[in-house]
């Protein structure tokens, strides 16, 4: 099902009568028991168009995303490769040092840059997208929740920008890559 809007002009989610949901983006909620809304926040030292720059860069993103193989970039619209399929997204909203806003088929997201004086960039990550409640419960039990994983490549961006490298245990690059011994 193709939401063309999820996001309204005043940061909230859309619902089915196009009037902007006046809850703020964390907590907001609508009709659809199917849809989704997850928004984690990460405070990375580091300048905010540093953190923007490296994140509006999305052919990076396999570097900290672990589910992403590679994103091929045409103008907004970007070609998404995955461990687990593939997807189109577009970006809806640029506002250079503040704000991505960004729609695909069954999904939309928002990423908000937010300078905090001494510490850093709070990057806030929202995103809204369709999963049943099967799916949800198969996602937690494996860890592969969008929930889950949106969490946890914040924390490798951070760990990305503020020192160069993500932390593993993986004791060898097999173990790092998935291969069988």
């Amino acid at each position: 099902m193709r939401h063309a809007n999820w996001f309204g002009s005043k940061g909230g989610l859309v619902g089915e009568n196009n009037k902007s949901d006046d809850a703020p983006k964390s907590t907001a909620k609508d009709t659809h028991p199917a849809r989704v809304i997850s928004s984690h926040a990460v405070t990375i030292n580091c300048a905010t168009d540093e953190v923007y720059g490296f994140f509006r860069d999305l052919t990076k993103a396999p570097l900290y995303m672990s589910d992403v193989e590679r994103v091929e970039v045409i103008g907004s619209r970007s070609h998404w490769i995955g461990k687990h399929g593939e997807w189109d997204s577009e970006i809806t909203e640029d506002i250079v040092g503040q704000e991505i806003t960004w729609q695909a088929e069954e999904s939309a997201g928002r990423a908000t840059f937010d300078e905090v004086p001494g510490r850093g960039t709070v990057l806030t990550l929202t995103m809204a997208y369709e999963q049943s409640f099967i799916a949800k419960l198969v996602g937690k039990m494996l860890q592969t929740d969008p929930a889950i994983q949106s969490r946890r490549n914040l924390r490798r961006l951070k760990q990305l920008l503020e020192t160069g490298e993500i932390a593993t245990s993986a004791r060898n690059q097999r173990m790092l890559t998935g291969e069988n011994r």
